[in-house]
């Protein structure tokens, strides 16, 4: 959403924009995983891990990119992939 408005002054979400969906960036997502796997068998406590990010809608980080980059639009049009983030 950032880039293509930064690019293209506008970006439109295949998702509702009241979609909540956990996220997490990619980069902190990978250096958990580095991490844990590289980690002391004897430093582990456990067997499961759970990597979490947080979760929000689509509008709320379209009205974000909007402040932060005044003149650009974001819609929202839902198809097909909406179905399967449900």
């Amino acid at each position: 959403m950032f880039f293509e408005c930064l690019e293209n002054g506008k970006f439109e979400c295949y998702l509702k924009a009241d979609q909540y969906l956990p996220m997490q960036y990619i980069d902190d997502s990978i250096e958990a995983t580095i991490k844990l796997l590289t980690a002391e068998n004897n430093k582990l406590k456990h067997r499961n891990y759970n990597l979490a990010g947080l979760s929000f809608c689509p509008k709320e980080l379209g009205d974000e990119v909007m402040k932060i980059i005044p003149g650009s639009e974001v819609t929202y049009k839902p198809n097909w992939r909406q179905a399967i983030a449900e």
